[in-house]
Formats: structure tokens, C-alpha cells, sequence
């Protein structure tokens, strides 16, 4: 049964970081991508539940390194081959625009 509330926490987690993941892309994003010469339309969606993924894997990083490995749930996610390549498209779909000029 612990297993299940740590699950249930992550997903709690996550909604959290696409809410916040939202405010991020339509009040600093796009300002940002404007400030560089590229309007704001387009493939929004895929900014938005990038910077949330970005934010979700920085939080787990630093949330795992704070708490060392006594957390279960913690650890399997931070050893995931997965993760890392989340990680990485998040990366690359947050930073992509600013080098391509086109959102």
C-alpha cells in the first residue's frame, strides 16, 4: 500500500509542474521567444508540457539529491534510462525555437 501513495504523489507532482509548466510558457516563454524575434504561435502544447517535463526531472534531480536514497520511488525514477532521455527532449524542445527562429 506505501507503494501506491508514493505513485499517487508523483502524479500529484506532475500535475502540479504541467500547471505551473502552463504559467511559465505564457508569461516568461513567450515573452522570451518574442524578445528573440519569434512569434508566439503555433506548436504551443509542445513548449508547454516541455518546460512542465523540464521542470518535473530538475525537481526530481534536486528532490533526489536532497534526500539522499531512502526514497523508493525516488531512486527507480533518477536509474531510469527513461528519464534522462525525457530529460533531453525537454531540453530540446524548450531551447529548439530560439536556434531554428520558429516555433
Amino acid at each position: 500500500m506505501e507503494v501506491w501513495k508514493g505513485y499517487v504523489v508523483t502524479i500529484a507532482e506532475l500535475l502540479v509542474f504541467i500547471v505551473i509548466g502552463f504559467f511559465i510558457s505564457e508569461y516568461v516563454l513567450s515573452f522570451a521567444y518574442e524578445q528573440a524575434g519569434i512569434s508566439y504561435m503555433g506548436n504551443i502544447g509542445k513548449v508547454w508540457f516541455g518546460i512542465s517535463l523540464l521542470l518535473f526531472c530538475l525537481y526530481s534531480i534536486i528532490a533526489h539529491r536532497s534526500k539522499g536514497k531512502s526514497h523508493e520511488l525516488l531512486t527507480g525514477r533518477i536509474g531510469s534510462k527513461t528519464f534522462y532521455v525525457v530529460f533531453v527532449f525537454s531540453i530540446y524542445t524548450v531551447l529548439a525555437p530560439l536556434f531554428e527562429g520558429a516555433l
